[in-house]
């Protein structure tokens, strides 16, 4: 929870984004299942994300992860998005600064 305290404070300023970079720790119960469901039907993990953070950032690395299965994948989609994406994200958005004046 703290991290949508944080992203809320820093959204305040437009300039800068705020992201998380994490693997889908999955929700609980007998088998795998994402923990942020999918665009159609979000949990409400995703729900508070869509309202505070720029991007969630998934890599499913097996050494990180709970369970086997989480390899299985992440509804990707709005605002999880898989990391191979992150650097594109960051050109973009630097270009988009350009809005706002030179950058330093």
């Amino acid at each position: 929870m703290s991290l949508y305290f944080w992203a809320l404070l820093y959204k305040i300023n437009r300039r800068v984004k705020f992201v998380i970079v994490s693997p889908d720790s999955g929700a609980g119960g007998a088998t795998w299942r994402s923990e942020w469901g999918t665009p159609e039907n979000p949990s409400k993990y995703r729900e508070l994300a869509r309202r505070y953070v720029d991007a969630i950032y998934i890599e499913n690395v097996p050494e990180f992860c709970k369970k086997p299965e989480s390899s299985q994948g992440t509804a990707f989609g709005d605002i999880i998005r898989p990391l191979k994406e992150l650097p594109e994200d960051i050109i973009r958005w630097s270009k988009d600064l350009k809005f706002y004046g030179k950058i330093k």
